[in-house]
């Protein structure tokens, strides 16, 4: 979110739109068996890179839950926020 926010490079509106795409992908999460956090490149592709070597299958952390239950409580205000600034336009 800081990223996007530092660009600058999107309207609040389409920074409300993407926020509420990553919210219905957020709540997609439950049907996944693994969670591959997408910060940096490097770490996501060598993640993904252990989960083909262990084979796949249901080994969804504990920690994983942890963060996306916090990421979608950042993501709610922020939208919130974004709605808010829009609608006083």
């Amino acid at each position: 979110m800081e990223r996007l926010l530092q660009r600058q490079s999107e309207s609040p509106s389409e920074l409300l739109r993407r926020l509420e795409r990553a919210a219905y992908e957020l709540a997609a999460i439950v049907t996944f068996d693994r969670i591959v956090r997408n910060d940096v490149l490097d770490d996501a592709v060598s993640a993904v890179a252990r989960i083909v070597d262990e084979g796949g299958g249901w080994r969804r952390e504990k920690w994983e839950l942890q963060w996306v239950v916090e990421f979608s409580s950042g993501l709610q205000q922020e939208t919130q926020r974004l709605y808010d600034e829009l609608h006083r336009r």
